[in-house]
């Protein structure tokens, strides 16, 4: 069967501009995960201060997270930081 190049192309072009979508949709989502992430961290664990030197807050919590989820996370320290 052989397809019009044109049907192709209009094929093509949807695909495209619904990954587009995705991508964008996904980058933002994520910016806002990684914004809150941090807004709690900063705010209500560290309650605004910088931690101790070795204290590993972000260690620890990705640990926590790591067991507390359904999920395996393959570099959760890397995933919040």
């Amino acid at each position: 069967m052989d397809l019009d190049k044109n049907y192709l192309k209009l094929i093509t072009d949807i695909i495209k501009n619904a990954r587009n979508k995705v991508e964008i949709t996904v980058n933002s989502e994520l910016v806002m995960l990684y914004w809150n992430v941090g807004k709690i961290i900063k705010t209500e664990i560290l309650e605004g201060n910088k931690p101790e030197y070795g204290k590993s807050v972000i260690q620890n919590i990705s640990q926590e997270l790591v067991l507390s989820m359904d999920v395996v996370i393959a570099s959760a320290t890397y995933s919040i930081w």
